[in-house]
């Protein structure tokens, strides 16, 4: 008897040793988010994990509408492909694997999920034009159902800036094609105008209330990029200040200005020109705090507040700039991208993200076709997805377990 227990005790310790005990250079590939990017080249949508160890291997492909860009994390938990060429978009329900086109009266150029209501925008690329979705299917189009050709402004022919919600009941629609920002309501009315410099860009507020807008520049008209300081008077929009990015030795003509972030103090907006400059600007005073040197298609800025970095993505170069944001000094410039862009292409792509414990950097480089983790601990790249052959993965979004 004592044998039997003996033997089937130490079997159990070895089935418990086996269960328990771990490599310790095995991964524990632990789900931390999903990253989904449209593929510009074809009609699909990448599904792709984000393991606590890196990016492997393994992804999903989503049968799309034509040449998905962005595509959105919706409000429901749905996701939205921005199928920009043709007029839909097509919705896509991680938890069921179903899609559904949903057809609009314009190209789609962006959108922007209403937190109060429940509703998506989506802005038109070829036409001036706004749609709001509600369960999948569009109840009301704002804006001129006629195709333009927009102003020679910095930032494409796309008839739109991003829109976004103003509250439950208001929306923004940057027409960029008459170099106006417009606020309709949800009945369809358009309740105010302001005109600007140049094509907006897109928009950010802040918590304070004020809007800050993102002015593309025109290097035909020799315009330079800007931002406009904005507040809202009931439904008016009124003008508070401005700062226009200064030429130096540049000259107007030869830049170009992207997007504005907000930083994690709160005061701090850093934007991109496309020569190769970065402009730190106090908000409150409007006033340029730094000038920084960064690479060629200097555009979106991300923030990593634990580690007092900021990482800025230079569209049109090969690297990423580190820059430390107490000092407002480049403190490294990482190379993700194979090779340099040729024509429109892009060789660092939009979207980004940090992981949660900020120690890696998320990002795509659309032109090699890949997708990028950066370790913020080296500066060094981490790991790396190639996807198809044809991949060509522009922007996107990472949605965290």
């Amino acid at each position: 008897m004592k044998n039997i227990l003996s033997k089937t005790l130490f079997i159990c310790l070895i089935i418990f040793s086996f269960i328990t005990c771990k490599d310790d250079n095995a991964p524990s590939e632990i789900l931390i988010a999903t990253a989904y990017y449209g593929n510009y080249n074809a009609s699909e949508v990448f599904e792709i994990p984000v393991y606590d160890t890196g990016l492997d291997d393994t992804y999903e492909v989503i049968s799309t509408g034509a040449n998905p860009y962005p595509v959105d994390h919706q409000c429901d938990g749905s996701i939205l492909a921005i199928t920009r060429g043709e007029s839909s978009v097509t919705s896509y329900d991680p938890k069921t694997g179903s899609t559904k086109l949903i057809p609009l009266e314009h190209q789609p150029r962006s959108s922007d999920c209403g937190s109060e209501n429940g509703l998506t925008l989506v802005s038109g690329k070829d036409k001036s034009m706004t749609s709001i979705i509600e369960n999948e299917s569009v109840i009301l189009t704002v804006g001129a159902n006629i195709e333009v050709t927009p102003l020679s402004d910095f930032g494409g022919g796309l008839a739109t800036g991003h829109p976004k919600w103003l509250d439950a009941t208001r929306f923004f629609h940057l027409d960029r094609t008459s170099r106006v920002i417009r606020i309709y309501n949800t009945n369809g009315d358009e309740l105010s105008s302001l005109n600007t410099p140049t094509s907006v860009h897109h928009l950010i507020k802040t918590n304070d209330d004020y809007f800050y807008a993102l002015c593309e520049g025109s290097p035909s008209s020799l315009i330079a990029p800007s931002i406009l300081k904005l507040s809202l008077n009931g439904d008016i929009l009124e003008l508070v200040d401005e700062f226009s990015f200064p030429t130096g030795s540049v000259g107007a003509e030869n830049m170009g200005g992207h997007h504005l972030d907000l930083a994690p103090n709160d005061v701090h907006i850093y934007a991109g020109s496309v020569e190769g400059r970065l402009f730190v600007i106090d908000r409150n005073t409007m006033e340029q705090v730094a000038e920084i040197a960064v690479g060629k298609g200097a555009g979106h800025t991300g923030f990593s507040p634990s580690k007092d970095l900021a990482v800025v993505i230079n569209h049109n170069d090969t690297f990423v700039s580190i820059i430390n944001t107490s000092t407002l000094e480049v403190v490294e410039q990482i190379t993700v991208a194979d090779s340099e862009p040729t024509g429109n292409a892009k060789s660092i792509g939009h979207t980004f993200t940090f992981s949660p414990d900020g120690n890696s950097f998320y990002l795509s480089a659309p032109q090699d076709g890949n997708i990028v983790e950066i370790d913020m601990e080296s500066f060094s790249v981490k790991s790396k997805l190639e996807l198809t052959a044809n991949a060509n993965p522009l922007q996107g979004t990472y949605v965290f377990e």
